[in-house]
């Protein structure tokens, strides 16, 4: 799988990853399927810990100590609603912060004009939920000509995403 540097961490991680909210919303012997899954995950390298802004100044001085115990490799920061992005900038700014997971999408594309040049001058390493805008993006019906045949080397040009979209995305993979 392709890796990438995940920021000043160092650390090379797969460019895609898992997701695991509602992971655990669930009852009985599924609980316990779905912990082997992430434990596997953790196994094999998904070793960084992301937080909710949640008390953030109170929690960084936890992670911090887990941290230099080994018990953490990279503390980060997320929120998923654009009306906290002012406090998650200010955050950000922590030098015990080393990434911050964000949505971002070509639906939700708030982070764009802070968020994203900070991360970048503060070298933090981004993760980005929702990149399908919670299945929004990949609900629409796709027309077989707009699906490019495996193996054709075409790229998909279906109607979830306009001309717009398609060339911001080009932008997203090229960066």
């Amino acid at each position: 799988m392709e890796q990438r540097v995940f920021g000043r961490t160092g650390l090379r991680v797969p460019v895609v990853g898992m997701g695991t909210w509602q992971t655990y919303d669930v009852r009985g012997t599924e609980v316990e399927a779905r912990r082997a899954v992430t434990d596997a995950a953790f196994e094999t390298g998904a070793t960084f810990f992301v937080h909710n802004l949640v008390a953030w100044p109170r929690r960084l001085a936890a992670l911090e100590r887990w941290r230099a115990a080994g018990s953490v490799r990279v503390i980060g920061l997320t929120h998923y609603s654009p009306d906290t992005f002012a406090e998650l900038r200010r955050a950000m700014a922590d030098r015990r912060v080393g990434a911050i997971q964000i949505p971002y999408n070509p639906l939700e594309r708030d982070v764009e004009s802070v968020i994203l040049p900070a991360a970048a001058d503060l070298g933090l390493g981004v993760i980005v939920m929702r990149p399908l805008g919670e299945g929004r993006l990949a609900r629409r019906r796709v027309t077989p000509e707009a699906s490019p045949a495996p193996g054709s080397g075409r790229v998909a040009t279906g109607p979830w995403l306009g001309p717009e979209e398609r060339a911001y995305v080009a932008r997203l993979a090229t960066a």
